[in-house]
């Protein structure tokens, strides 16, 4: 959508170097503002090498989430789940990036912060999820990554 397109526009305008994108629609007009600033993205699989801005691609281990929720369930907790906003990222390997078109180096180095993102030596905070975001994050001194997701 042209507001879209607008939106992560005034982001690499305003420094951002790489946006996540994923979904049709979305895609393309990520892809648009990207081309317009030099910008990079990360997407999903699907997407892969349909532009040079792309850099990579998010893995969503869905096996893994599964035998979670089953074990869960499994084991009496499911009201401990069921019916409930749950956020299974790095820590349990439910996440992480597709590293085949990176270098030995940039595999060692995403590898060392993937690492400190699941020991917990590097924080990531975020607030609530909104669909209409604003603005997004800042790296402070002391290692956490605040994520501000902010209602237009």
């Amino acid at each position: 959508s042209p507001e879209l397109y607008s939106q992560v526009d005034g982001w690499y305008k305003n420094g951002t170097e790489i946006a996540f994108a994923c979904g049709g629609a979305m895609y393309q007009s990520v892809i648009a503002a990207a081309d317009s600033n030099n910008g990079k993205i990360i997407g999903i699989v699907e997407q892969r090498k349909l532009n040079d801005c792309y850099l990579t691609s998010v893995i969503r281990y869905f096996d893994k989430a599964a035998e979670w929720a089953l074990g869960k369930c499994f084991s009496g907790e499911w009201t401990s789940i069921g019916g409930k906003y749950t956020v299974l990222g790095v820590e349990g390997d439910y996440v992480g990036l597709l590293t085949d078109g990176f270098s030995s180096a940039s595999q060692a180095y995403y590898r060392t912060i993937y690492n400190k993102v699941k020991s917990g030596a590097i924080q990531i905070k975020s607030s609530d999820y909104d669909y209409n975001l604003a603005w997004v994050q800042n790296l402070n001194k002391t290692g956490v990554i605040n994520i501000n997701l902010i209602k237009d």
